[in-house]
């Protein structure tokens, strides 16, 4: 996939390489609920939610009617289910369908310099409300809370 051109195999070996090593650190789909991935994608942090229990891929976006939010969302998409079908070979998961979720909140960051506090805000989010809400409709005020009291920090 990613060795396309003559001459890069050993890219696409260090490549595996260097999943295998990091899928080893982590818990299996089978002991985990969810899995919460950061995303740097040109120069805008976002978070992709893997939710091994409901099928369901989320994407949370502190700037979303920003110009290239759409496309970026998409090759979020695609890169995420790419990784899928890695980690179901790694795993030996059944292949599943899987249900992508978009951002669906308003823009909540005001400036071009605090996605990165944004994502923190919605990984901690996710984590305590697991199982008690959907995260993605959640009140943008806590966001807005934690980004402000970890300024001031």
């Amino acid at each position: 996939m990613i060795a396309q051109k003559k001459g890069e195999r050993h890219r696409l070996s260090r490549l595996k390489d260097l999943i295998a090593q990091a899928l080893n650190r982590v818990d299996s789909p089978k002991e985990s609920a969810m899995w919460l991935i950061p995303i740097l994608q040109a120069k805008h942090w976002t978070l992709v939610e893997l939710r091994w229990d409901l099928n369901e891929l989320r994407h949370y976006d502190s700037k979303p009617q920003r110009e290239t939010a759409r496309q970026d969302a998409y090759i979020v998409e695609k890169w995420t289910r790419a990784f899928l079908e890695i980690l179901h070979t790694w795993f030996d998961q059944p292949r599943r369908s899987w249900i992508w979720i978009g951002e669906k909140r308003n823009d909540r960051q005001e400036n071009d310099d605090d996605c990165g506090p944004f994502v923190c805000a919605d990984i901690r989010g996710a984590c305590r409300f697991l199982n008690k809400f959907d995260s993605l409709t959640h009140d943008n005020v806590l966001s807005r809370k934690l980004v402000t009291s970890w300024a001031k920090m």
